[in-house]
């Protein structure tokens, strides 16, 4: 690994930093706009595991400080960063659709699945 990641990056950031920097490289696609992509999809990343990490914790819907039960805050938080993954990965060419490819084998990758869905979603909503 030749890019060494942000110091701004969190420890969650900072490995998926790690892991995503070597495919860049391997691929010869690494410059400074790059890099900047890839911090900006790992801050994403740390903040759509922690605020996921949250929901499992307290669920959908939590009590206002009234007492009455609300959204939990953290949907949109996870909701917004998947966005920000979404854009973010596309721009790094990090899934087989964004690449202009299948996965191996002719099928579709469980994550390429999910970003479907999710635009399809988005498209109707």
């Amino acid at each position: 690994m030749k890019h060494q990641p942000p110091s701004h990056l969190d420890k969650s950031a900072r490995q998926k930093w790690r892991e995503i920097v070597v495919i860049l490289e391997e691929r010869g696609d690494v410059d400074a706009g790059t890099l900047d992509a890839l911090a900006a999809y790992c801050v994403a990343w740390s903040r759509w595991t922690d605020a996921e990490a949250k929901i499992s914790e307290l669920g959908p819907i939590v009590k206002s400080p009234a007492g009455f039960p609300v959204a939990n805050p953290y949907v949109g938080i996870a909701a917004a960063a998947q966005r920000q993954m979404r854009q973010w990965g596309g721009e790094l060419r990090l899934t087989p659709k964004a690449r202009g490819r299948k996965a191996e084998g002719g099928e579709e990758s469980a994550v390429s699945r999910i970003l479907r869905v999710m635009d399809q979603q988005e498209a109707t909503a």
